[in-house]
Protein backbone atom coordinates (compact mmCIF):
# COMPACT_ATOMS: atom_id res chain seq x y z
CA UNK A 1 0.00 0.00 0.00
CA UNK A 2 1.75 3.39 -1.10
CA UNK A 3 1.34 6.34 1.31
CA UNK A 4 0.93 9.44 -0.47
CA UNK A 5 1.27 13.36 0.44
CA UNK A 6 -0.14 15.53 -2.03
CA UNK A 7 0.63 19.36 -1.90
CA UNK A 8 -1.30 22.22 -3.16
CA UNK A 9 -4.47 19.60 -3.69
CA UNK A 10 -6.87 22.90 -4.29
CA UNK A 11 -5.17 23.28 -8.16
CA UNK A 12 -5.92 21.22 -11.00
CA UNK A 13 -3.57 19.00 -11.30
CA UNK A 14 -4.24 18.29 -7.26
CA UNK A 15 -7.50 17.41 -7.88
CA UNK A 16 -6.65 15.54 -11.37
CA UNK A 17 -4.44 13.50 -8.57
CA UNK A 18 -6.83 12.64 -6.51
CA UNK A 19 -9.24 11.69 -9.13
CA UNK A 20 -6.56 9.59 -10.10
CA UNK A 21 -5.61 8.00 -7.08
CA UNK A 22 -8.98 7.17 -5.94
CA UNK A 23 -9.52 4.59 -8.72
CA UNK A 24 -6.97 2.71 -7.02
CA UNK A 25 -6.88 0.62 -4.08
CA UNK A 26 -3.49 0.20 -3.29
CA UNK A 27 -2.87 3.55 -1.94
CA UNK A 28 -3.84 5.96 0.54
CA UNK A 29 -3.66 9.59 -0.32
CA UNK A 30 -3.57 12.87 1.91
CA UNK A 31 -4.66 15.93 0.39
CA UNK A 32 -3.33 19.06 1.55
CA UNK A 33 -3.74 22.98 0.81
CA UNK A 34 -3.25 26.01 2.09
CA UNK A 35 -7.22 26.64 1.77
CA UNK A 36 -8.55 23.63 3.28
CA UNK A 37 -11.85 22.17 1.86
CA UNK A 38 -13.56 19.54 4.13
CA UNK A 39 -15.83 18.54 1.37
CA UNK A 40 -12.64 17.94 -1.31
CA UNK A 41 -11.22 16.23 1.84
CA UNK A 42 -8.24 18.84 1.68
CA UNK A 43 -6.35 19.13 5.00
CA UNK A 44 -4.36 22.57 5.87
CA UNK A 45 -1.01 22.85 4.90
CA UNK A 46 1.08 25.71 4.32
CA UNK A 47 4.30 24.18 2.63
CA UNK A 48 6.12 27.69 3.09
CA UNK A 49 6.31 26.78 6.95
CA UNK A 50 9.27 24.98 7.70
CA UNK A 51 7.44 23.72 10.98
CA UNK A 52 4.26 22.72 9.48
CA UNK A 53 5.86 20.70 6.43
CA UNK A 54 8.03 18.56 8.75
CA UNK A 55 5.41 17.86 10.70
CA UNK A 56 2.90 16.86 7.88
CA UNK A 57 5.92 14.81 6.45
CA UNK A 58 7.04 13.10 9.75
CA UNK A 59 3.27 11.06 9.48
CA UNK A 60 5.32 8.96 7.06
CA UNK A 61 4.68 8.56 3.41
CA UNK A 62 6.36 6.86 0.12
CA UNK A 63 5.87 9.60 -1.58
CA UNK A 64 5.42 13.44 -1.55
CA UNK A 65 4.13 14.78 -4.80
CA UNK A 66 4.46 18.72 -4.55
CA UNK A 67 1.88 20.54 -6.64
CA UNK A 68 2.09 23.66 -4.68
CA UNK A 69 3.52 26.41 -6.39
CA UNK A 70 3.35 30.09 -7.84
CA UNK A 71 1.73 30.50 -10.69
CA UNK A 72 0.81 33.63 -11.42
CA UNK A 73 3.55 34.51 -14.26
CA UNK A 74 2.48 38.57 -14.82
CA UNK A 75 1.98 38.55 -11.58
CA UNK A 76 5.29 37.21 -10.38
CA UNK A 77 7.42 39.69 -11.99
CA UNK A 78 6.22 42.25 -9.68
CA UNK A 79 5.98 39.45 -6.86
CA UNK A 80 9.19 37.84 -7.10
CA UNK A 81 9.15 37.25 -2.53
CA UNK A 82 5.86 35.69 -3.05
CA UNK A 83 6.94 33.85 -6.12
CA UNK A 84 10.39 32.60 -4.70
CA UNK A 85 8.69 31.50 -1.68
CA UNK A 86 6.11 29.05 -2.46
CA UNK A 87 8.52 28.02 -6.07
CA UNK A 88 11.91 27.50 -3.80
CA UNK A 89 11.38 27.83 0.03
CA UNK A 90 8.53 25.74 0.01
CA UNK A 91 10.23 22.72 -2.07
CA UNK A 92 13.73 23.32 0.92
CA UNK A 93 11.08 22.68 3.42
CA UNK A 94 9.90 19.58 1.92
CA UNK A 95 13.02 18.24 0.61
CA UNK A 96 14.84 18.77 4.27
CA UNK A 97 11.48 17.68 5.88
CA UNK A 98 11.96 13.94 3.65
CA UNK A 99 15.57 14.04 4.43
CA UNK A 100 15.16 14.07 8.35
CA UNK A 101 12.19 11.68 8.22
CA UNK A 102 14.31 9.14 5.91
CA UNK A 103 17.23 9.79 8.22
CA UNK A 104 14.84 8.84 11.24
CA UNK A 105 13.00 6.07 9.72
CA UNK A 106 16.04 4.29 7.06
CA UNK A 107 19.27 3.92 9.41
CA UNK A 108 20.05 0.33 9.46
CA UNK A 109 18.66 -0.30 5.89
CA UNK A 110 21.99 0.45 4.39
CA UNK A 111 22.65 1.08 0.61
CA UNK A 112 19.38 -0.63 -0.32
CA UNK A 113 16.77 1.91 -1.66
CA UNK A 114 18.55 4.74 -1.60
CA UNK A 115 20.83 4.38 -4.31
CA UNK A 116 19.06 6.95 -7.27
CA UNK A 117 18.69 4.27 -9.96
CA UNK A 118 19.07 1.41 -8.60
CA UNK A 119 16.43 2.17 -5.95
CA UNK A 120 13.44 0.12 -4.70
CA UNK A 121 10.23 1.48 -3.18
CA UNK A 122 10.55 0.46 0.34
CA UNK A 123 8.59 1.61 3.53
CA UNK A 124 9.51 4.02 5.53
CA UNK A 125 11.08 5.95 2.77
CA UNK A 126 10.13 8.85 1.32
CA UNK A 127 10.51 10.29 -2.06
CA UNK A 128 9.74 13.80 -3.72
CA UNK A 129 7.55 14.34 -7.04
CA UNK A 130 7.95 18.03 -8.26
CA UNK A 131 6.41 19.28 -10.71
CA UNK A 132 8.23 22.41 -12.86
CA UNK A 133 7.77 24.38 -15.63
CA UNK A 134 9.06 24.91 -19.44
CA UNK A 135 9.61 28.50 -18.65
CA UNK A 136 13.07 27.08 -17.15
CA UNK A 137 13.91 27.52 -21.24
CA UNK A 138 14.41 30.52 -22.82
CA UNK A 139 12.10 29.47 -25.42
CA UNK A 140 14.15 30.23 -28.69
CA UNK A 141 14.74 26.71 -29.83
CA UNK A 142 13.43 25.00 -32.63
CA UNK A 143 13.27 21.34 -31.49
CA UNK A 144 11.51 19.70 -28.48
CA UNK A 145 13.81 20.73 -25.30
CA UNK A 146 15.05 17.53 -23.52
CA UNK A 147 15.35 17.40 -19.81
CA UNK A 148 19.13 17.90 -19.55
CA UNK A 149 19.27 21.07 -22.26
CA UNK A 150 20.27 24.10 -20.87
CA UNK A 151 18.10 26.20 -19.12
CA UNK A 152 18.19 29.69 -19.35
CA UNK A 153 14.57 31.32 -17.64
CA UNK A 154 13.38 34.83 -18.90
CA UNK A 155 11.06 35.89 -15.89
CA UNK A 156 10.87 35.57 -12.48
CA UNK A 157 8.29 32.63 -12.54
CA UNK A 158 10.61 30.71 -14.80
CA UNK A 159 14.13 31.69 -12.61
CA UNK A 160 12.28 30.82 -9.18
CA UNK A 161 10.98 27.25 -10.69
CA UNK A 162 14.77 26.51 -11.94
CA UNK A 163 15.89 27.37 -8.39
CA UNK A 164 12.75 24.85 -6.81
CA UNK A 165 14.32 22.31 -9.22
CA UNK A 166 18.15 23.30 -8.25
CA UNK A 167 17.16 22.71 -4.47
CA UNK A 168 15.55 19.28 -4.88
CA UNK A 169 18.80 18.06 -6.91
CA UNK A 170 20.74 19.64 -4.37
CA UNK A 171 19.27 18.46 -0.97
CA UNK A 172 17.57 15.21 -1.93
CA UNK A 173 19.30 14.06 -5.09
CA UNK A 174 18.43 10.65 -5.06
CA UNK A 175 15.32 10.77 -4.21
CA UNK A 176 13.62 13.25 -6.66
CA UNK A 177 11.90 13.24 -9.34
CA UNK A 178 11.43 16.84 -11.19
CA UNK A 179 8.84 16.88 -13.50
CA UNK A 180 8.50 19.69 -16.41
CA UNK A 181 5.62 20.32 -17.98
CA UNK A 182 3.83 23.26 -20.02
CA UNK A 183 0.42 25.02 -21.16
CA UNK A 184 -2.14 22.72 -18.32
CA UNK A 185 -5.52 22.51 -18.58
CA UNK A 186 -8.53 20.85 -17.35
CA UNK A 187 -12.13 21.20 -16.63
CA UNK A 188 -11.71 22.89 -13.38
CA UNK A 189 -9.73 26.04 -11.96
CA UNK A 190 -8.31 29.21 -14.04
CA UNK A 191 -7.15 27.94 -17.47
CA UNK A 192 -6.38 28.53 -20.93
CA UNK A 193 -9.38 26.12 -22.10
CA UNK A 194 -11.83 27.51 -19.41
CA UNK A 195 -11.09 30.91 -20.55
CA UNK A 196 -11.60 30.11 -24.40
CA UNK A 197 -15.05 28.77 -23.54
CA UNK A 198 -16.50 31.61 -21.52
CA UNK A 199 -14.78 34.25 -24.33
CA UNK A 200 -16.18 31.96 -27.37
CA UNK A 201 -19.95 32.55 -25.74
CA UNK A 202 -19.20 36.33 -24.36
CA UNK A 203 -17.40 37.35 -27.75
CA UNK A 204 -18.31 37.33 -31.48
CA UNK A 205 -14.48 37.18 -32.15
CA UNK A 206 -11.45 36.67 -29.87
CA UNK A 207 -7.57 37.85 -31.02
CA UNK A 208 -4.94 35.00 -29.73
CA UNK A 209 -1.32 34.52 -30.67
CA UNK A 210 -0.10 32.42 -33.30
CA UNK A 211 3.56 33.16 -32.95
CA UNK A 212 3.96 30.88 -29.51
CA UNK A 213 4.29 26.66 -30.15
CA UNK A 214 3.71 24.49 -27.33
CA UNK A 215 2.16 21.30 -25.98
CA UNK A 216 -1.37 21.65 -24.80
CA UNK A 217 -1.26 18.75 -21.60
CA UNK A 218 -4.57 17.77 -19.45
CA UNK A 219 -4.05 17.57 -16.25
CA UNK A 220 -5.48 14.21 -16.03
CA UNK A 221 -2.37 13.15 -18.46
CA UNK A 222 0.17 14.58 -16.81
CA UNK A 223 -1.77 13.23 -13.37
CA UNK A 224 -1.84 9.72 -14.71
CA UNK A 225 2.12 9.86 -15.79
CA UNK A 226 2.98 10.48 -11.84
CA UNK A 227 0.84 7.35 -10.97
CA UNK A 228 2.99 5.68 -13.45
CA UNK A 229 6.31 6.71 -11.87
CA UNK A 230 4.85 6.36 -8.29
CA UNK A 231 4.04 2.21 -8.58
CA UNK A 232 7.10 1.96 -11.35
CA UNK A 233 8.58 -1.23 -9.76
CA UNK A 234 12.00 0.66 -10.16
CA UNK A 235 12.94 4.17 -9.20
CA UNK A 236 15.13 6.28 -10.81
CA UNK A 237 16.02 10.54 -9.81
CA UNK A 238 16.44 12.92 -12.36
CA UNK A 239 14.88 15.46 -14.56
CA UNK A 240 11.96 14.25 -16.81
CA UNK A 241 9.76 16.53 -19.04
CA UNK A 242 5.73 15.32 -19.90
CA UNK A 243 3.30 16.80 -21.99
CA UNK A 244 0.75 15.72 -24.39
CA UNK A 245 1.74 14.80 -27.82
CA UNK A 246 2.13 17.09 -30.70
CA UNK A 247 2.33 20.79 -30.55
CA UNK A 248 0.03 23.84 -31.63
CA UNK A 249 0.25 27.88 -31.66
CA UNK A 250 -2.17 29.24 -29.02
CA UNK A 251 -4.06 29.97 -31.89
CA UNK A 252 -4.98 26.49 -33.34
CA UNK A 253 -5.06 25.52 -29.76
CA UNK A 254 -7.87 27.96 -29.56
CA UNK A 255 -9.74 27.38 -32.86
CA UNK A 256 -9.68 23.83 -32.02
CA UNK A 257 -11.53 24.67 -28.63
CA UNK A 258 -13.91 27.30 -29.97
CA UNK A 259 -15.20 24.01 -32.66
CA UNK A 260 -15.54 21.45 -29.52
CA UNK A 261 -17.38 24.52 -27.78
CA UNK A 262 -19.67 24.59 -30.96
CA UNK A 263 -19.28 28.50 -30.47
CA UNK A 264 -19.77 30.50 -33.35
CA UNK A 265 -16.61 32.93 -31.91
CA UNK A 266 -14.18 33.21 -34.96
CA UNK A 267 -11.04 33.32 -33.62
CA UNK A 268 -8.01 36.04 -35.33
CA UNK A 269 -4.08 34.99 -35.21
CA UNK A 270 -2.50 37.91 -34.00
CA UNK A 271 1.33 38.54 -33.26
CA UNK A 272 2.65 38.43 -29.52
CA UNK A 273 3.59 42.03 -29.61
CA UNK A 274 0.26 42.58 -30.34
CA UNK A 275 -0.33 41.28 -26.51
CA UNK A 276 2.07 42.80 -24.50
CA UNK A 277 2.37 40.91 -21.00
CA UNK A 278 4.29 41.33 -18.17
CA UNK A 279 6.26 38.66 -18.15
CA UNK A 280 7.73 37.65 -21.33
CA UNK A 281 6.46 33.88 -23.10
CA UNK A 282 8.52 31.48 -24.43
CA UNK A 283 7.89 31.30 -28.27
CA UNK A 284 9.17 27.69 -28.35
CA UNK A 285 8.06 25.21 -25.73
CA UNK A 286 7.79 21.94 -26.89
CA UNK A 287 9.16 19.54 -24.91
CA UNK A 288 10.62 15.90 -25.52
CA UNK A 289 8.85 13.47 -23.22
CA UNK A 290 11.27 10.24 -24.67
CA UNK A 291 12.99 9.91 -21.25
CA UNK A 292 9.87 9.83 -19.10
CA UNK A 293 8.50 7.27 -21.90
CA UNK A 294 11.64 5.57 -21.74
CA UNK A 295 12.14 5.15 -17.99
CA UNK A 296 8.84 5.18 -16.50
CA UNK A 297 6.43 4.13 -19.83
CA UNK A 298 4.46 7.25 -19.04
CA UNK A 299 3.02 7.16 -22.65
CA UNK A 300 1.71 10.43 -23.49
CA UNK A 301 -1.49 10.68 -25.89
CA UNK A 302 -2.15 13.05 -28.92
CA UNK A 303 -3.47 16.43 -27.69
CA UNK A 304 -6.82 16.52 -29.02
CA UNK A 305 -7.99 13.52 -27.35
CA UNK A 306 -7.78 14.35 -23.25
CA UNK A 307 -8.79 17.75 -25.24
CA UNK A 308 -12.23 16.23 -26.27
CA UNK A 309 -12.24 14.42 -22.63
CA UNK A 310 -11.98 17.57 -20.97
CA UNK A 311 -14.63 19.82 -23.19
CA UNK A 312 -17.52 16.89 -22.93
CA UNK A 313 -17.00 17.16 -18.79
CA UNK A 314 -16.82 21.12 -19.34
CA UNK A 315 -19.62 21.31 -21.38
CA UNK A 316 -21.76 18.68 -19.10
CA UNK A 317 -21.36 21.31 -16.16
CA UNK A 318 -22.52 23.94 -17.52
Amino acid sequence: MKRILITGANGQLGRALAAAFSRRDDCSVTLTGRRPDAEAGIEALDVTDPGATERAVARGYDFVVNCAAYTAVDAAESDPEGAAALNVAAVENLCRAISRYNEGHCAGRGKEGKDGGNATHGEGHARLVHVSTDYVFSGSGNRPYEPDDEPDPQTVYGRTKLAGEQAALSLLPAESVIIRTAWLYSPVGKNFVRTMVRLGRERSEIKVVNDQTGSPTSAASLADAIVKVIFAPRFEAGIFHYTDRGAATWYEFAATIQRLAGNSCRVIPCRTDEYPTAARRPAYSVLSGEKIRRVYGAEAPDWHEPLRECMAQILKNQ
